[in-house]
């Protein structure tokens, strides 16, 4: 039963990681591939080596085509409290 949900989520992950997205939303493209691989790894579905795998790919979404990108920015960004 592990192996067949390892299967699906790890498919999903891999179909996710293909779509093709503008670069307006590789940012969350690369969140969603960030929670998948976390959850997957929380439910020991992958190893720890995996999981550092699926996060340096998840990260070429962001690269990819994408001069300049601002990382640090982007999650200094995410974390700021919200004006209400």
């Amino acid at each position: 039963m592990r192996e067949k949900h390892r299967k699906l989520y790890m498919s999903a992950w891999w179909e996710l990681f293909a779509l093709d997205q503008g670069q307006h939303q590789a940012e969350d493209k690369y969140f969603q591939l960030l929670s998948a691989a976390d959850d997957m790894e929380r439910r020991q579905l992958i190893t720890s080596d995996e999981w550092r795998y699926l996060i340096r790919r998840a990260g070429t979404c962001l690269s990819d085509g994408s001069e300049g990108f601002d990382l640090i920015g982007m999650l200094k960004a995410r974390r700021a409290p919200q004006d209400s």
